[in-house]
């Protein structure tokens, strides 16, 4: 059974990751719009084969300033017609903030909290009395008939239509408070149907029914934005990477509509959901296919435990480098990819929703990919020092197969020194003898190596196995 929580996982939240930047060239058939984030234009482009041709632009940045310095007064405060959304778009930023509990749970009042609706407000407040002004950062999408730009500073959307050949502003909307929602709004599976919906043991299961009953109903707090936006042609979708909140956006009779939100987090702690084949079965299918190569490699005791400890180690020097989402979205198909968690999930787009569809834990898949992969490079390696041995009358060809061989697999340096052919070919050369150090040398770290792998397994079992009574 998978553990819910992983010192991988861990790690991967601790360290940083570039965010996922949407193109700012987008379009849809032979209708393209440029966007420039320095002037704030917007310039649609009708590209075919005999060349290129302006339709028209649309100065965003001017609509973005007019529309935030615009003010209206409600119960004797000013508040910006930015933070108050349009009326053209559903709901309103006002009927999204009533979705949340007027009233504190017990767990709030035991806490001393507010209802979770003041809270959203305040935070509201807070963030718009201080509202950073544009900072030069959007992102975009476009369908062929809508173009939709998000500024994640602002928390703010614009939305134009392309109508003979010019960019109308339709709408605009305040997606701050959507980032406080902890767990859905119009989006299966809810919390305890995920739950029921998972392989779990008691153990696992009570953990997970705890983590998400404190997300329930409790306002998420929101980080600074990072956004990430696509469509499918139709629909389109807003991932804020930082808060780990996603949400669709349709539009039906010409008017934006916020159709779901759901929290990422939330499908985060899910072990795996509506996939195949599962870990147990992963490894029990390796471990028979494979079982003299988990031998040769040293492997004694191939377990949950051993894939973990295995990952952990090797994507240790590079997690952080890459972006911590790769995203898609096909025809109504939205995948997610966080490479750092080494997890995927899968979701269903249309005009009405945004539901999930799978969670796949990628862990032990990488796992077995990794031993595979270690596998190859041994045999590879022996093969490339038998090469060498058989390079008798080209020392430089001896010693670059040579130089192979213990850079796929360094703990080959004992054969390469027993080898009376190899010293007869290379053992008056000036490599020979330096070349037999480094082998030695990375040989002793990569030992070092695979018995902290073994000793991180080990001290996973005996946790496992303290918790049992």
């Amino acid at each position: 059974m998978r553990r819910l929580a992983t010192p991988l996982l861990a790690l991967a939240l601790a360290l940083p990751a570039a965010a996922l930047e949407s193109p700012l060239v987008v379009g849809s058939g032979n209708l393209m719009v440029s966007i420039d984030p320095a002037l704030g234009l917007a310039t649609v482009l009708n590209v075919e084969q005999n060349g290129t041709r302006r339709l028209g632009w649309k100065h965003f940045l001017g609509d973005l300033n007019r529309i935030q310095k615009s003010v209206q007064i409600q119960a004797g405060k000013p508040y910006s017609m930015l933070r108050l959304g349009s009326p053209t778009v559903s709901p309103t930023v006002e009927e999204f903030v009533q979705i949340f509990p007027d009233k504190p749970s017990k767990k709030d009042a035991e806490a001393g909290r507010e209802a979770p609706r003041k809270r959203v407000r305040e935070a509201e407040d807070a963030f718009w009395e201080k509202a950073p002004p544009y900072d030069g950062k959007l992102a975009a999408a476009f369908n062929g008939q809508y173009l939709m730009l998000a500024f994640p500073s602002l928390h703010a959307l614009l939305f134009y239509e392309n109508a003979s050949e010019k960019l109308e502003l339709r709408g605009w909307y305040n997606y701050g408070p959507l980032l406080f929602v902890s767990t859905g709004w119009k989006s299966e599976p809810s919390p305890a149907k995920l739950a029921a919906g998972l392989i779990l043991d008691e153990d696992q299961k009570k953990l997970l029914e705890g983590q998400l009953a404190d997300k329930e109903g409790q306002p998420a707090a929101a980080a600074p934005s990072e956004v990430w936006v696509t469509t499918d042609g139709g629909n389109f979708v807003v991932v804020d990477t930082a808060n780990r909140l996603i949400f669709s956006v349709s539009f039906p009779g010409k008017k934006a509509s916020i159709m779901s939100v759901r929290n990422l987090s939330v499908d985060l702690l899910a072990p795996g959901y509506q996939t195949a084949p599962t870990d147990q079965d992963s490894l029990r299918a390796f471990a028979k296919e494979q079982g003299p190569v988990l031998k040769d490699l040293g492997i004694s005791q191939f377990d949950t435990a051993y894939v973990k400890a295995l990952i952990a180690a090797t994507a240790a020097g590079e997690v952080g480098k890459a972006s911590d989402l790769q995203a898609n979205l096909i025809n109504g198909q939205l995948v997610l990819a966080f490479p750092t968690q080494h997890k995927i999930l899968t979701y269903q787009v249309t005009a009405t929703s945004l539901d999930l569809k799978s969670v796949r834990d990628s862990l032990f898949d990488s796992g077995l990919a990794t031993i595979s992969r270690m596998a190859t490079e041994r045999a590879e390696a022996r093969e490339a020092l038998k090469a060498a041995e058989k390079a008798k009358r080209s020392p430089e060809e001896a010693q670059r197969l040579l130089e192979m061989a213990l850079a796929l697999d360094p703990e080959l340096v004992t054969v390469a020194e027993k080898s009376s052919t190899l010293k007869s070919i290379l053992g008056k050369t000036a490599a020979w003898e330096p070349t037999l150090a480094a082998g030695a040398k990375a040989a002793e770290e990569a030992k070092a190596k695979r018995a902290a792998i073994e000793a991180a397994a080990q001290a996973e079992r005996d946790k496992k196995k303290a918790k049992k009574p």
